[in-house]
């Protein structure tokens, strides 16, 4: 490895004046410094950036905790995170716990031995008292998750209102019997999305009804299984709220494969509003989540909190129904 004391042999100055130039601090001469350039050049010098993090206890690197990096919500949401750190000069260390709580606490630990200047947690699991002890020990930002401590800094907006939307839609197209098929109840943005449901029921008149429930963790494959299970039922719902658009996509390509129409035969909706919900067919009614606005604000308040001069925008976070062509009106 190329070392400093190498560069300054080869363009005959001092280790000092190097430094200086590599660093852009301190006065070095215009003829100097271009033979200082020239030597790192021809000897294709590296700075080793670990020794560098140990001398300033910074590493310029920012830890992304993510349930699962797959789900397309995710990773639009951490591309709005990543960008606004790679503006100002920050690395993002990307780690997928699928979905597991141990995980979680087993790299936000990681993340206390230095190896990273902050974190930024994505729809943690992990409960609220272990979110505000990491949140206490080093810079952090939690989205999608609301916590209860004045210790954690979160990006929330409340899931409940757009599935009390997206519920209402349902009912005003006709639709009584209304099947859900939710993610894990360990996750607050779930439940909230259930508790929409519930509300929307009620205020219509309708009562819920257990087997019309179908519980599952998020995924293609889970919205598969929904589909199966309520095609195996003797009086099926007509429509269906899923709380995540994997599930619901997942749904349709299963009711597709078995000849069951969408929405000539069930209705769906789905909730985030990722890319590929408008793509396909038919193009998927959903709730828009403002996922890359709450990744950049995410990096905006990290950065703040790192000393960095930023300034943090003022988002408008709400999600709103988008209307598309996986529900028709009944009778």
């Amino acid at each position: 490895m190329v070392t400093l004391r190498d560069i300054a042999s080869r363009a005959n100055v001092s280790v000092m004046t190097v430094s200086r130039v590599i660093k852009n601090s301190g006065y070095v001469g215009k003829e100097t410094r271009a033979r200082i350039a020239s030597a790192i050049e021809e000897m294709d010098y590296r700075p080793n950036e670990i020794a560098r993090s140990l001398v300033n206890s910074k590493t310029n690197n920012i830890m992304l905790i993510v349930p699962d990096i797959e789900n397309m919500f995710f990773s639009e949401m951490v591309k709005g995170t990543e960008r606004i750190l790679r503006e100002y000069g920050f690395q993002s260390i990307f780690v997928d716990t699928d979905g597991i709580v141990q995980n979680e606490k087993l790299f936000s630990e990681r993340a206390l031995s230095h190896i990273v200047d902050g974190l930024i947690f994505y729809c943690p699991r992990v409960d609220g008292e272990y979110l505000a002890k990491i949140c206490r020990k080093i810079p952090a930002i939690v989205v999608d998750r609301k916590v209860n401590s004045e210790a954690v800094d979160q990006i929330y907006i409340d899931n409940k209102s757009g599935s009390v939307r997206a519920v209402d839609h349902l009912i005003h197209n006709g639709h009584r019997k209304i099947g859900l098929i939710e993610g894990p109840d360990n996750v607050l943005a779930n439940l909230r999305r259930k508790a929409g449901y519930m509300t929307s029921l009620h205020k219509n008149g309708i009562s819920e009804r257990v087997e019309y429930i179908f519980s599952a963790n998020f995924t293609f494959e889970d919205g598969q299984e929904a589909c199966k299970y309520f095609l195996g039922l003797k009086d099926p719902p007509t429509a269906y709220f899923a709380t995540n658009d994997l599930m619901a996509l997942g749904f349709i390509q299963e009711a597709q494969e078995n000849n069951v129409s969408i929405p000539g035969d069930f209705s769906i909706i789905g909730f985030d509003n990722i890319s590929i919900s408008r793509l396909i067919s038919p193009p998927l009614t959903t709730v828009n989540n403002p996922k890359h606005r709450m990744g950049a604000l995410a990096a905006y308040r990290l950065l703040a909190k790192l000393g960095v001069s930023v300034e943090i925008p003022e988002y408008e976070l709400t999600n709103q129904l988008v209307i598309r062509g996986s529900v028709r009106a009944i009778p």
